[in-house]
This record gives structure tokens, C-alpha cells and sequence, in this order.
């Protein structure tokens, strides 16, 4: 669930409660507050920290929350504010995976 080991987790407390929990890893959380958004809001860019929610899971390596928003309408094109579409923000093997095996549909 939420990584407090990981140096990169601390959060501005600015960011939406779905953001957060992208970025937390809580997957069981994501999936609750995606029954209640369309697609819209799922790749909205959060003023915060200027990435979607997809950036965060991804750069936070979390492979669960990556695959449910990527089933769920994650764009994978949108630049964050480095300039960054989620894949080129992916900390772990397992995310960059899952990114290739997407875009092999």
C-alpha cells in the first residue's frame, strides 16, 4: 500500500484524494474512486504537481495502479510539466512492461 520507506512518497497534501492514491499505490482505493469519474477527470493534469495520476503511478513504480488506469482510459501521450509521457517516468521493470505490452495491443 502506501510506501513510507520510499524517499520519493512524500506528498504536498495539494493533490487529489485519486491522485494520492495513485501515487500511494492503494489499489483498492483507485479502483473505489474510479467507479465515480469519467475519462476526463482519470487523465487530468493536477496543478500541483503538473502529472496525471498515471505519471505518478508510474514513476512511483507501482505496476497494479499502471495496469488499472491503462484499463481504464490512461492516456499514455499526455507530457507532465518535465516534458515526460507516463512511460518515460517508469522507475521499475515492471511498469516499463506493462507500457510495452500496451502499446502491443
Amino acid at each position: 500500500m502506501a510506501t513510507s520507506q520510499n524517499p520519493k512518497s512524500s506528498g504536498t497534501g495539494k493533490a487529489s484524494k485519486f491522485y494520492m492514491a495513485c501515487r500511494e499505490g492503494n489499489a483498492e482505493l483507485v479502483k473505489r474512486i474510479l467507479k465515480t469519474m469519467n475519462v476526463g477527470e482519470i487523465n487530468k493534469i493536477e496543478e500541483s504537481n503538473n502529472s496525471t495520476a498515471l505519471h505518478a503511478a508510474s514513476y512511483f513504480g507501482h505496476p497494479e495502479v499502471v495496469k488499472i488506469l491503462l484499463e481504464h482510459g490512461g492516456n499514455t501521450h499526455t507530457h507532465n510539466g518535465y516534458g515526460n509521457i507516463p512511460e518515460q517516468e517508469a522507475t521499475n521493470e515492471q511498469v516499463i512492461e506493462l507500457f510495452r505490452a500496451y502499446k502491443n495491443k
